[in-house]
């Protein structure tokens, strides 16, 4: 639309229902007379998005209770980077690790947590906003499966207390056992020696099956790599695989979609050395480890992160009140070596100037 005032002229373009493909589109206003050079003014669309995905990259092998786990949540399309939390049901869990891609499409969050017996069957959230955009929250449920030992609790009779045992009685005793996974066997012993059926009891005999499964991802692998352009990095993929006979390959992928394969990889049993060279700003992003026995694929790829030195790692409140007392306690220290050392000297210098008098 044009409209005009005098000798001024305005012109007006509309620009219906944005998309993100308009994101950074440069828009030129061009005018021209018959006395005059031509004139332009040039725009450029800067938009802000909500993010498009968030996947939580699980593991394949389970997490064990006790043992820190490192769990890795990928954010794509949020213009400028979403705020990241992690949630394990309505507690909310500390990040330890953010990096933002280069070109900002790309966002990666690590949360590490030491689960524990109870987190069998709970929810973990990797949850994303845009602040600047209301409405944007979008989010990845994982519910997580906790290895743990079996925990058992043997019972008697209730009817039958330990003053009410005599000798030639008949007592059961019932063992329950609560353990992920589930028991293959279960025995029982008396001081110690296994107990022998009757002779009127039936002896059976519990197999011991190794089964084969294709390859998976071992837990508590280091998942993020930080390195310098044009420096050698060496990524290690470690794997569980039955029969554990396997052979490797490698995949890289940054947050502009582009994939290649890597090269220059070895193995030896059941680990894959990747030897990689970050060459440009765009060789940042993540590197894909799949292996195969005579079962098959691995269904999911272990997935390591490539970020530049001296990437920002956040640090968690614990550990910052920790750091904290630990230099308070150090000053409090040298405060007092400081004190007991200038009344030391003036005690000395009294002790020298009573001499010189005498």
């Amino acid at each position: 639309m044009t409209t005009a005032s005098g000798d001024v002229r305005r012109s007006t373009l509309t620009l219906h229902n944005l998309r993100r493909q308009d994101l950074m589109a440069v828009y030129s206003c061009v005018s021209s007379n018959n006395v005059s050079i031509q004139g332009e003014a040039t725009v450029t669309l800067d938009m802000n998005l909500s993010p498009t995905v968030v996947q939580i990259r699980r593991t394949e092998t389970p997490i064990s209770a006790g043992l820190p786990a490192e769990i890795l949540c990928e954010v794509w399309g949020s213009r400028p980077p979403p705020d990241i939390s992690w949630w394990k049901n309505s507690a909310q869990l500390e990040q330890a690790f953010m990096h933002v891609s280069q070109d900002g499409n790309l966002t990666t969050s690590v949360v590490e947590f030491t689960p524990r017996h109870s987190d069998n069957g709970e929810t973990l959230v990797c949850r994303a906003e845009n602040k600047k955009m209301p409405g944007s929250v979008r989010e990845d449920q994982w519910d997580l499966n906790v290895h743990y030992r079996p925990k058992l609790r043997l019972q008697m009779d209730p009817n039958l207390g330990p003053d009410r045992l005599q000798e030639g009685m008949d007592i059961n005793l019932g063992c329950s056992v609560d353990a992920n996974p589930g028991i293959r066997e279960l025995l029982w012993q008396r001081d110690g020696r296994p107990l022998v059926p009757a002779r009127d009891g039936v002896t059976q005999s519990t197999p011991r099956v190794s089964s084969k499964y294709a390859p998976v991802c071992n837990s508590g692998q280091r998942l993020v790599y930080a390195t310098r352009l044009s420096k050698m990095l060496q990524v290690s993929c470690d794997v569980q695989a039955q029969p554990p006979s396997v052979t490797f390959r490698w995949r890289f992928n940054n947050s502009m979609h582009q994939s290649s394969r890597v090269d220059t990889y070895s193995w030896e049993g059941t680990r894959s050395v990747a030897r990689y060279v970050v060459r440009s700003h765009q060789d940042y992003g993540t590197l894909l480890c799949w292996a195969r026995n005579q079962v098959g694929d691995q269904r999911q790829p272990c997935v390591f992160v490539v970020v530049p030195a001296g990437s920002e790692f956040l640090v968690s409140n614990e550990g910052l009140i920790a750091m904290l007392i630990c230099l308070l306690f150090v000053l409090i220290l040298l405060v007092v070596f400081i004190y007991f050392l200038i009344k030391w000297r003036r005690r000395k210098l009294s002790k020298d100037g009573e001499w010189y008098l005498r």
